[in-house]
């Protein structure tokens, strides 16, 4: 039997803590996010609809965890898997159990939409900040789009340069090099969105401009906050 641990958020209603062994934890990650339309129900409805399928299916060699979370302003659903190798993910793509988290946006439902797909390899460290739990209150992503490859360790450098002293509320995370060349995925963890908005503007984070402003060589950039909502792990 797979061992999972899930649980939903609303409201202020408690949040345990799961294993540290979450995906963004591991070396090598496959990040897919999917944009729904018709509010908080439908985006939960995809999810599960998706966690469904990925049930019944064996676990895929390699494959170290999946998270799923819901951005908190209803629109997206973000599946980030974890994988102990990019030729372990190779393999496991063709699964059953991968494909149909997928592929599942290709459905003919004009209400769910594959917003964004990319592989990546881990950059830089993971580490709580505070000692809270594995389960953040807020998870932030931000994809960070580049002309060419060389421009990654730059953006890796400009960020870790402006969290050396990381803000209050903040608990950790891990940069993502993408195997396209062309992004670097920011992976935050927050003790609570009210918390992470508050920073945003701080000169931490590089004010109301961001700390890319003017960097050559960026082409834009992007961020949604999410709430975890279900994390599978590896059987033992």
């Amino acid at each position: 039997m797979i061992p999972t641990t899930a649980t939903s958020r609303t409201g202020s209603a408690p949040v345990p803590a799961l294993p540290a062994a979450g995906a963004a934890r591991a070396p090598f990650v496959a990040s897919a996010r999917w944009r729904v339309t018709g509010g908080r129900a439908r985006q939960q409805a995809a999810a599960d609809a998706a966690l469904a399928a990925w049930r019944r299916e064996p676990w895929p060699s390699g494959l170290l965890a999946l998270d799923c979370f819901l951005s908190t302003d209803g629109t997206l659903v973000w599946f980030l898997a974890g994988w102990e190798s990019a030729e372990a993910h190779q393999r496991g793509r063709r699964a059953p159990r991968w494909r149909g988290v997928t592929e599942a946006a290709a459905r003919p439902e004009a209400d769910v939409a594959l917003a964004h797909a990319v592989t990546a390899r881990a950059h830089g460290p993971f580490g709580s900040v505070t000692g809270e739990p594995a389960w953040p209150g807020c998870t932030v992503l931000v994809t960070i789009d580049t002309d060419q490859a060389a421009l990654q360790p730059v953006v890796a450098g400009t960020i870790a340069a402006h969290v050396a002293s990381p803000p209050p509320g903040s608990l950790g995370g891990r940069l993502f090099f993408a195997t396209d060349g062309r992004h670097v995925l920011n992976y935050a963890e927050w003790t609570s969105e009210e918390v992470h908005r508050e920073a945003v503007g701080s000169p931490v984070l590089g004010g109301r401009d961001g700390i890319f402003a003017g960097m050559a060589g960026i082409r834009g950039s992007s961020m949604n906050r999410y709430q975890p909502y279900r994390r599978f792990t590896a059987p033992a």
